[in-house]
């Protein structure tokens, strides 16, 4: 209730900052602790995919971005917790999101997020790769191994938890699969996730 340009109105501001900050931690936080108790089950990755897509499409139409998808029919299935691969992806999208934004605030050609799915075999396992590149603002090369750090972000102040890639990265090890990171500042972000093909699929 203090006006503009008062101290007290000044620290009040800061505090509602702060305690919005807090709270997108916390709630990052538990979503990780919540996440154990699903079980895994049999699914697609092309619907977890299309999930992911349909919760991101309004912010992605909002910032002027064009998604391109190849998703191929014959992509196997996998066993997984699904909210969990789509908490994982969307973290991913909205990376994608704020880096293509970043270098191009206004629309451009250039905005595009690739999405591509492929079958392929990691340490001798058949698995999905799925790769989702955009060609933003990408990260320094100073940062990239820090990236997936907990509480480490790139995004400002206000924007950013640093628990996304921390959690995703975890998630999908805990999957039995991979998350790797490759960037260029100023160029491009490449981020590919394998996982584990469900056995009955290869047969």
């Amino acid at each position: 209730k203090s006006q503009e340009g008062d101290p007290v109105h000044d620290i009040a501001a800061r505090l509602i900052k702060e305690g919005d900050r807090i709270a997108r931690i916390v709630e990052g936080l538990l979503s990780f602790a919540r996440r154990r108790h699903e079980d895994k089950t049999v699914i697609a990755i092309a619907e977890i995919l299309s999930d992911s897509l349909a919760l991101t499409a309004a912010q992605l139409r909002s910032d002027n971005i064009t998604v391109k998808t190849d998703i191929p029919d014959e992509v196997p299935e996998i066993t997984a917790q699904a909210h969990e691969i789509e908490q994982v992806f969307v973290n991913i999208i909205s990376n994608a999101r704020h880096a293509l934004h970043k270098k191009f605030p206004d629309p451009h050609e250039d905005k595009i997020l690739e999405v591509t799915a492929e079958t392929t075999n990691s340490n001798g396992r058949p698995c999905v790769r799925v790769i989702f590149k955009d060609n933003g603002s990408g990260i320094p090369a100073a940062v990239i191994d820090k990236v997936m750090n907990p509480f480490f972000s790139t995004k400002t102040e206000g924007k950013r938890t640093g628990l996304g890639l921390s959690i995703s990265h975890s998630i999908v090890e805990e999957h039995g699969g991979r998350l790797r990171l490759e960037s260029e500042e100023g160029r491009y972000t490449k981020v590919t996730v394998e996982l584990p093909i469900h056995p009955k699929s290869t047969q």
